[in-house]
């Protein structure tokens, strides 16, 4: 569980380029946590829920502010499930 926490200018641009500010790849818990100014190459400028390991995870309360993904063919500036 991560509760409470800012997580501000994170960039994802070099090997892996998903997930500016988060990069889960398994289940997790978000919990009135604020998401941002990240950057991501690919997808996922604030966060990035990567693989079926995921099932069941959370995010409640979450604010997402100016993230942003410049992949052409993927997406969620914000969130990318």
């Amino acid at each position: 569980l991560l509760d409470g926490f800012v997580v501000e200018g994170g960039h994802a641009n070099g090997m892996s380029s998903i997930g500016g500010g988060i990069l889960s790849n398994g289940k997790i818990n978000l919990r009135n946590c604020v998401f941002r100014h990240n950057y991501a190459a690919e997808r996922g400028g604030g966060v990035t829920l990567n693989s079926n390991n995921n099932r069941g995870a959370r995010v409640e309360h979450c604010r997402f502010e100016n993230n942003r993904a410049d992949g052409q063919f993927e997406g969620g500036g914000g969130l990318n499930v």
